[in-house]
This record gives structure tokens, C-alpha cells and sequence, in this order.
């Protein structure tokens, strides 16, 4: 919590940070912008938004108090990223790989694969594989044409069902 330490240690830059805060008018980034303009001598009353806010969110002891998070625009008690979250290889009703069976991951029990596609230059042409984890048994798939989703599973439902019952537990 280094960030913390400049309004911990600073009594008197905490308390005018706070003081800025509790006018409702200024938000970290205002505050950080003003603090040059009223000290322009005193370099220790010098502190970036991102302190501020860190203060305000991270509890510790010496930081600004909590019930200042109000003040802020968005009167939020977290604070939230504004990055959207990546949503591209997410599918609905996917299941967690952390939540396979522990014989999966013990590699002892056959039957257990871990598919991949392999694709060439420029993506014109892609192999579909099945490696089988306790084996290292590997089967090929050939997607001359497409290797969209649905050809992608196509031709791994139709690899798995040439392999007998009891060697298609799961696949990764």
C-alpha cells in the first residue's frame, strides 16, 4: 500500500484533500490539478488522482476516511474500470475447465481429451486435434473448406464417435 503513504504521512495534505472532497466540487483529478495552484512552493502538497483514489478505496489506516467515497460524482463504494471486458471466446453456458473431474487432471483414467485447432498461413486451411491426455493419443481432423465453430464440431463429433464408448469421457 505504498501509494497510501503520501496522504498518511502528509497531516496536512490529507486534511485539505479530505476538506476538497467534503465541497462536493471537486473530484480526485480536480484536486490533483489544484493543489499546485494554491502551494507552489510546497512540493509536499503534491498528490496524483490515483492516490486519491486508492485512499478512498483501499481501507488503511491513515487514509482518507471512507465516508468520502459519497462525495465523489459517481457516489460509488467500488471503483470501476472504464476498459470494456473482453467478450470475444466466451460462450453461453460454458463450463469452467477448473471444474473437470480430478481424474481428469490426474491424467490416469483414459478417455479424457483436450481439443485445439491448428490453422495455416493466412488461416486458409486448419486441422481440428484430439490429443488424449493420459495417452498422448492423437487424432486429426482435416477442415479444408471451413473452420468455423459448427465445422470444428462437426468433425470432432464425428472423430469421437469412430472411438469406442468407454474411451469419450470429456473433452477440453
Amino acid at each position: 500500500m505504498g501509494f497510501l503513504k503520501a496522504l498518511a504521512d502528509g497531516h496536512r495534505l490529507r486534511e485539505h484533500v479530505q476538506d476538497l472532497l467534503r465541497t462536493k466540487d471537486s473530484g480526485p483529478e480536480q484536486i490533483r490539478r489544484a493543489l499546485p495552484l494554491l502551494f507552489p512552493d510546497d512540493r509536499c502538497m503534491r498528490v496524483s488522482h490515483e492516490t486519491i483514489y486508492g485512499s478512498l478505496y483501499v481501507q488503511g489506516r491513515g487514509g482518507l476516511h471512507r465516508v468520502l467515497v459519497k462525495t465523489l460524482r459517481t457516489g460509488r463504494s467500488l471503483r470501476r474500470t472504464r476498459r470494456t471486458t473482453e467478450r470475444r471466446g466466451r460462450l453461453a453456458g460454458m463450463v469452467n475447465i477448473a471444474l473437470r473431474p480430478p481424474e481428469v487432471l490426474d491424467r490416469v483414467v483414459a478417455g479424457h481429451r483436450h481439443g485445439d485447432l491448428i490453422t495455416g498461413k493466412e488461416n486458409k486451411s486448419a486441422i481440428g486435434t484430439l490429443v488424449e491426455r493420459s495417452t498422448g493419443f492423437v487424432m486429426l481432423s482435416h477442415l479444408p473448406n471451413n473452420h468455423g465453430a459448427l465445422s470444428v464440431g462437426e468433425a470432432r463429433i464425428e472423430a469421437m464417435n469412430r472411438l469406442p464408448r468407454s474411451l469419450r469421457r470429456t473433452l477440453t
